[in-house]
């Protein structure tokens, strides 16, 4: 029938806009920056104060990291990676006792 035609029509187009605005909404840089990684490992692991402090430092040093024009930024990914699962392993609870880590993991990039 005709509105079953016009509502078909409908649901086409919307559709295609939800699924084409990912191309322009969502952008895969956005996913690798340490803030980002920080609240997902603190989903994982629980330990959101000193997971977000250490996020945080990264996410500042690497700030002007942003790719854009022909500019490759360093993998802030790894350092940010590196930090955490070191902080994690080795259990240390405090942004003092994590200064070392930091400072070592913050040039992997």
């Amino acid at each position: 029938t005709h509105q079953a035609d016009i509502l078909l029509h409908v649901f086409g187009a919307l559709f295609f806009v939800l699924f084409s605005s990912f191309r322009f909404f969502v952008n895969a840089a956005l996913l690798e920056r340490p803030l980002v990684i920080g609240f997902a490992w603190a989903a994982f692991y629980g330990d959101l104060d000193l997971t977000l402090k250490l996020c945080l430092f990264y996410e500042l040093f690497w700030l002007d990291g942003i790719p854009a024009g022909t500019h490759i930024p360093p993998n802030a990914a790894a350092s940010t990676l590196a930090g955490l699962s070191l902080v994690h392993v080795f259990r240390l609870t405090s942004p003092a006792e994590a200064l070392f880590v930091v400072a070592t993991t913050a040039m992997l990039g």
